[in-house]
């Protein structure tokens, strides 16, 4: 008997859109040479059919469908501005990738093993760019629409390419790589992959660039191993940041090359749907900001003020500085540790007086996937606001037309195009180290208008900005 199954799946006709990876959308790098990071895909879509596909003509007879091997070229591009005028390109650098899906096909079952070409397809692709000079810039990648075509010497239009990466910025500094606290962040390559036995209480791992001590342990099949240990931090006095490993690999120089180490968190401050996201800037509600704030200064988490812990410790964790008699906290709210690198995720809660009589003092500014290393971070950090916060001067309910409301708007990153007209907090392994407060007044239509053509009353609002500035001396 002959039965037939029908499944119906969305395929992306050529490559997918590029996730794009490091410099993040916060990251300040310096001039120079830099790792740029990115991966073949953004979205979730299928990459192979669970099934060999077969055709059947009227007659019944079947033909089996054979899928072409893949043959693409992906392009990164380096743009001075935002824009994707090729006159404006700074960096072009492009590269062909090929993979059989036919390699993956188990010729008894017909099944394809699209867990395996998954992981060969999705690794991260890495590229050096030397920018030279300070600015702020603009990349992408995309994927060529006729990969035999070499970029040498010939710089791709849009219509030569398709499935284009949104662009990022990254702001290039001429200096920031020179300061004390800036460390690397990604470990050399692991050559030797064959996992070796033996693990107890008190040995010492590698993960990455970073120790970790065993505190207990379970052996799993195949020389995997589960338990509980930490992981000391330099850049945070060394406190011992609790972990928890699952099924892990280690070779014999005690290199963990596969499995899942996981940062134990005390209490988790990063809910769904309380993080307002826009590339890798993040930020917390208010009542979230204040409960996090209290459960640091309570619980003798704050590492400069506070005693070294000698016991493993879950986060979040603060680095707190003293400016001009007010305490600033950085809060570490998230690390992960991989064989390749660390990154941490975090936030800074400004409050502001000024703007507490509508209830709207307590700003979050977060940055997540941050990479650092043992005793510092990859750069500077910048914390931004997500996105645009609008305080109504005048009761909306007295006051029901916007235009007629005096209106002040810290403004976010979401859409600022100049990194100096942002709200944003730069922090290092020392703490705070600066702060930008970005801030537009619309003023009401009752009270004031713009100027219009032949003296008449014009349309919108006027308005006034001001950015006030603060530093770690």
């Amino acid at each position: 008997k002959f039965v037939s199954q029908v499944k119906n799946t969305r395929f992306v006709a050529g490559m997918p859109v590029p996730r794009l990876v490091s410099p993040g959308v916060t990251k300040k790098i310096s001039v120079g040479k830099t790792t740029f990071r990115w991966r073949v895909r953004a979205g979730k879509e299928p990459l192979l059919p669970a099934w060999q596909l077969k055709t059947f003509d009227s007659q019944g007879t079947a033909a089996d469908v054979s899928l072409s091997p893949l043959k693409e070229r992906w392009v990164l591009q380096v743009f001075r501005g935002h824009t994707t005028d090729t006159a404006r390109i700074v960096f072009q650098k492009d590269s062909l990738i090929t993979l059989d899906p036919d390699k993956y096909l188990n010729k008894q079952t017909l099944a394809y093993d699209t867990a395996k070409f998954r992981k060969d397809f999705e690794k991260v692709l890495t590229t050096v760019v030397d920018l030279p000079t300070a600015g702020t810039y603009y990349w992408r990648v995309a994927w060529a629409r006729n990969p035999d075509q070499q970029g040498q010497g010939h710089k791709f239009t849009n219509g030569e390419l398709y499935h284009s990466s949104k662009l990022r910025e990254v702001v290039v500094e001429q200096t920031g790589l020179d300061d004390a606290c800036v460390a690397a962040c990604d470990a050399p390559q692991i050559t030797d992959r064959t996992a070796t036995g033996g693990l107890k209480a008190k040995d010492k791992l590698k993960i990455g660039l970073f120790e970790l001590v065993v505190t207990s342990v379970k052996a799993e099949p195949n020389n995997a191993f589960s338990g509980e240990g930490y992981i000391p931090v330099t850049f945070l006095k060394s406190w011992p940041i609790k972990v928890k490993f699952e099924k892990i690999k280690k070779n014999k120089a005690g290199q963990i090359f596969e499995g899942k180490v996981t940062v134990v968190k005390d209490k988790d401050f990063l809910p769904q749907g309380q993080v307002v996201q826009a590339g890798s800037a993040i930020g917390l509600s208010p009542d979230l900001a204040k409960a996090l704030g209290n459960f640091l200064n309570q619980g003798g988490r704050l590492v400069n003020s506070g005693v070294r812990k000698n016991q493993p410790i879950g986060l979040p964790l603060g680095i707190d500085n003293k400016i001009e008699g007010n305490t600033i906290v950085v809060a570490i709210l998230d690390m992960k540790f991989t064989p390749q690198r660390a990154t941490l995720t975090a936030v800074v809660n400004l409050d502001i007086p000024a703007l507490s009589p509508y209830r709207a003092n307590l700003l979050s500014l977060g940055i997540k996937d941050f990479c650092f290393g043992p005793k510092g971070t990859g750069s500077r950090g910048t914390a931004l606001l997500p996105r645009d916060i609008v305080i109504d001067v005048d009761d909306p309910k007295q006051v029901p037309k916007e235009d007629e409301r005096t209106q002040i708007v810290i403004k976010g990153s979401l859409n600022a195009s100049d990194p100096q007209q942002r709200t944003e907090v730069v922090w290092d392994c020392k703490g705070f180290r600066h702060v930008n407060l970005a801030i537009e007044v619309r003023f009401s239509r009752k009270a004031i208008v713009p100027d219009g053509p032949q003296g008449k009353p014009g349309s919108g609002r006027v308005t006034a900005t001001a950015f006030l500035k603060g530093a770690r001396g």
